[in-house]
């Protein structure tokens, strides 16, 4: 069993893939963070998390953000995401306190991939404000439950 990039809980999953883009303390309107992903094998399905870490000096509770998928032959998709990062009370939802910065995952969901190929996720954030500070990194994570996929059957190209 691995044990669980967010807390101390083991879980039976394995990550697929998992990766970030820095941003430099906050994130501007016109800012795009992409990632890559291949996959060979579409029977599996995962779950998917973005990762956020943010400062003391965020802005708001949640975090407006467009997700758009290309998959591999050339469709797209996309939808907004609202990242709640805080409880209503203004407790953040990430594990450990506050040491200049927080790391919190979100649970986007169940996600499974149609075609073989090369996948990309592009997020921009769609907040009222042109730039949101406070924040560090925008990360994706995508586990699946162990045994259910080969090991060969995704790989990451940056």
């Amino acid at each position: 069993m691995m044990a669980s990039v967010f807390g101390c809980v083991a879980f039976p999953w394995r990550v697929l893939y998992w990766d970030y883009e820095g941003l430099p303390g906050y994130w501007t309107i016109r800012d795009t963070l992409n990632f890559t992903f291949w996959v060979w094998d579409t029977s599996q399905k995962g779950d998917l998390y973005v990762y956020v870490r943010i400062s003391e000096d965020f802005p708001t509770q949640n975090l407006w953000v467009a997700m758009e998928v290309t998959l591999p032959d050339g469709r797209q998709e996309w939808r907004k995401l609202n990242l709640e990062l805080f409880s209503r009370h203004g407790k953040p939802y990430g594990a450990g306190g506050w040491r200049a910065r927080m790391d919190i995952a979100v649970p986007i969901g169940e996600v499974r991939f149609p075609v073989v190929g090369r996948y990309r996720w592009r997020f921009w954030h769609i907040m009222r404000m042109d730039t949101v500070p406070g924040i560090f990194e925008l990360g994706v994570l995508l586990r699946v439950p162990y045994g259910g996929v080969p090991r060969s059957g995704y790989a990451l190209q940056k």
